[in-house]
């Protein structure tokens, strides 16, 4: 059949293959796509390999902002990555998104926006754990993820959690930025 492209509709796009199978040998043991050893040899041919596209719902992106600065080394760190397999096993469904952008000195995209059933845990862990360090350049980041937010292609009714992680204030953004975030956030939703 024929697939939708991916952030249209609600919709986000994954590759399934089908695989058509015929057999010989008498016609016997030939079910529905299924062969079995009827007390004689069997053989199977591939007759044909279609790329089908499937269309999941997206209903939720959830985008993770997680401090990585010197400070939250350790237990701090384990906890909030405790938290965030938490969100992302408990509050996402297979067909959710699933972003998480780090910060210390700079701004790390660590997982961009993907399916949840795409995300990899261990390996997102282990690249958090190896950005650990620097200072908090906090507000510059929630900045970025409500630009990505908003710049990302994705239909009107996807729901957006935007999840700040951080044991500190900011000692690195600009004040501009401050300023426009304090404008960003008085009007209604995340991506203004």
């Amino acid at each position: 059949g024929k697939g939708g492209k991916g952030g249209k509709g609600g919709k986000g796009t994954t590759i399934m293959t089908t695989t058509k199978v015929g057999g010989k040998g008498g016609g016997k043991g030939h079910h529905g796509g299924v062969v079995t050893h009827m007390g004689s040899s069997v053989t199977t041919t591939v007759e044909k390999v279609d790329v089908v596209k499937v269309e999941v719902p997206i209903n939720k992106l959830v985008y993770i902002v997680l401090d990585v600065s010197g400070s939250m080394a350790g237990s701090r760190l384990n906890k909030a990555l405790d938290g965030v397999k938490s969100i992302l096993d408990e509050v996402c469904e297979d067909s959710d998104h699933f972003a998480l952008v780090a910060f210390n000195n700079d701004v790390h995209m660590v997982t961009p926006s993907r399916p949840k059933f795409a995300v990899k845990w261990d390996k997102v862990a282990a690249e958090v754990r190896k950005l650990v360090g620097g200072q908090t350049r906090l507000w510059d980041t929630v900045q970025r993820a409500m630009d990505d937010i908003k710049d990302a292609r994705r239909p009107k009714d996807v729901h957006v959690d935007l999840v700040v992680l951080t044991d500190g204030g900011d000692n690195l953004s600009g004040r501009d930025t401050n300023e426009r975030l304090a404008k960003a956030m008085a009007r209604p939703g995340i991506a203004n």
